[in-house]
């Protein structure tokens, strides 16, 4: 790598480091953060529907991804002649869903090692998501990195990421300060909401957010391809 590649490689890991405070606990979203499992999530009901041996439309995923698991339902029964009632439906892609999270989902590059260097450092950890408390722990149990966590907040109980409850619920529970509190997303919308309730924001790349690198990059205190480059621009 040159100097020049090398430079701006580091410029674009340290984000505004200049003005972050030391790190006292850590507050991590998981899909798309700390599981590779957007691509899941953006071909479910493509899955689904191939699981019932029927051939989704190329862009099913689209159509459906604003619809609740309720619409998506009847919109199988109607353009696909699904013959099963909307429980069966939403029974089928909850299995799914759960069978992935138990037995495929995987840790992104560097997460493993990030927490290993977090757990060394004695630093407090709380998973923020919008996944179901038993999906997170079946997936996480797999790898052997749950007990690195203190909890898990979730949105059905703290509400979404669009408001700051689910951070400042999780940062209760880790007793730190809201300023050496880091929020560690993919997610432009939830790194906004974060942002604005005083946390300061790790950015995570994920291919599922990449129209929003732009504004991901102007918005967080880092920006990283992979959570072991933090461990070179953090103070613990």
């Amino acid at each position: 790598m040159s100097k020049m590649a090398a430079t701006e490689k580091n410029k674009q890991a340290a984000g505004n480091t200049g003005r972050l405070p030391p790190l006292r606990g850590a507050i991590l979203d998981v899909d798309g953060t700390l599981l590779d499992s957007m691509p899941m999530w953006d071909q479910l009901a493509a899955k689904f529907l191939r699981s019932r041996g029927l051939q989704p439309e190329p862009d099913v995923n689209e159509k459906i991804k604003d619809m609740t698991v309720a619409a998506a339902g009847r919109y199988f029964q109607k353009q696909y002649g699904l013959q099963a009632s909307l429980a069966e439906i939403e029974a089928g892609v909850r299995e799914l869903v759960r069978h992935y999270y138990a037995a495929e989902a995987k840790l992104k590059p560097g997460v493993r090692d990030f927490l290993e260097f977090l757990h060394r450092r004695q630093v407090p950890l709380c998973l923020a998501t919008v996944t179901e408390a038993a999906l997170v722990r079946s997936a996480l149990e797999r790898h052997g990195v749950l007990p690195y966590f203190s909890g898990i907040i979730t949105c059905r109980e703290a509400g979404g990421k669009d408001q700051p409850g689910i951070f400042l619920q999780a940062r209760e529970l880790l007793g730190t300060p809201l300023a050496g509190t880091y929020v560690f997303e993919d997610s432009y919308y939830a790194m906004a909401t974060a942002k604005a309730a005083g946390f300061p924001v790790v950015a995570v790349f994920d291919a599922s957010s990449a129209v929003d690198q732009a504004s991901i990059q102007k918005l967080a205190d880092l920006y990283v391809r992979n959570l072991t480059e933090t461990e070179a621009y953090l103070h613990v």
